[in-house]
């Protein structure tokens, strides 16, 4: 693939002690992260297709954390035929799958087999190397739900953690010190630990 940093500022500061919900600016830097790899690109904080994208992932995951959702689990013939909250998931997923196609067709318009950017990219050459075989599984339909299922899962997943890291750090402030401290490095002089050296920030991982 493209060999690109992945670092990239956000515009997250909060200029007030007012509480504040991080999950929507978690989920952007986190489906930014996603953007680079699948896409090839990032998109701009501001970006109004980004934001309905990352506003339609969490709608959805609101929509299957319901009890709607067990429902329709257990009694998917019944429910379909029932008007109610689960519809909009299937609204929000159909919208989703658009977006996601389009972007699918744009990289075949620019597709270079030397050169393959990023994730569409691959599953594109994917495509074309087993055209003629009439059980391949690599084909638009599965592009587009393999990407869906990338961003779904990575964000969700990700955000749930960051957000559970950021809840430990605020009950105990004593270890959130310490993870500063292993960060700064002695006297606060510049430092680039390695990874045997940052025992507070390693512990915080077994939250995953």
């Amino acid at each position: 693939l493209g060999k690109r940093p992945l670092t990239h500022s956000a515009p997250f500061g909060v200029s007030s002690a007012e509480p504040v919900d991080p999950t929507f600016l978690i989920s952007c830097a986190v489906s930014n992260v996603i953007c680079s790899i699948i896409f090839g690109d990032r998109f701009d904080y501001e970006d109004k297709k980004f934001l309905t994208l990352v506003g339609l992932m969490n709608e959805n995951f609101r929509h299957l954390s319901s009890s709607w959702a067990q429902i329709y689990n257990m009694f998917s013939r019944v429910m379909y035929y029932l008007p109610g909250p689960h519809k909009k998931l299937f609204k929000n997923l159909e919208m989703l799958c658009s977006f996601i196609l389009e972007m699918a067709k744009r990289h075949q318009e620019t597709l270079d087999p030397n050169f393959p950017r990023d994730f569409i990219d691959c599953f594109l050459l994917k495509m074309l190397q087993e055209k003629e075989d009439p059980h391949t599984h690599f084909h638009m339909r599965t592009l587009v739900m393999s990407t869906h299922n990338l961003f779904f899962a990575g964000t969700e997943t990700t955000n749930t953690t960051l957000r559970y890291g950021i809840l430990i750090l605020m009950k105990y402030p004593e270890e959130q010190g310490e993870v500063g401290k292993q960060r700064r490095g002695p006297a606060g002089a510049p430092f680039r630990p390695a990874r045997h050296q940052l025992l507070w920030a390693s512990s915080l991982h077994q939250i995953r």
